[in-house]
């Protein structure tokens, strides 16, 4: 049950962020809306982790083939998995939002990542 609950928790931080990263771009802060989205791949990260109750993750020194290995395990299908890790790495590289048109097409990424990583995590 605690899983559960930590879970979505990082899944409601993520969506908090996600909805940030909307209102700053529609106030053209393309640098805020970048930043939100990284906050929003760290808090799915997070949600990955606390969705894994086998394994101990330390989120801060996690490396590439641990989330590899967490998204996997929770994946239903390799293309699922693949697709979200590498949309995760992307965004925890701190993809910049030159002009609107790359800000929008960052935060649809990051959209369509929250929402790969909610079906993972919340079955059903």
């Amino acid at each position: 049950m605690t899983t559960l609950i930590r879970t979505h928790t990082f899944l409601k931080y993520a969506r908090l962020n996600l909805q940030e990263a909307e209102a700053a771009l529609q106030e053209g802060d393309l640098k805020a809306a970048a930043s939100r989205c990284q906050d929003v791949a760290v808090a799915l990260v997070k949600a990955l982790a606390a969705a894994t109750p086998v394994k101990r993750v330390d989120i801060e020194g996690l490396k590439e083939a641990q989330l590899r290995s967490i998204v996997s395990d929770l994946a239903e299908t390799r293309e699922q998995a693949n697709k979200v890790i590498q949309g995760l790495l992307e965004l925890l590289q701190g993809m910049k939002a030159e002009d609107r048109v790359k800000a929008e097409a960052l935060y649809s990424r990051t959209g369509e990542l929250f929402r790969a990583v909610h079906d993972i995590c919340v079955p059903g």
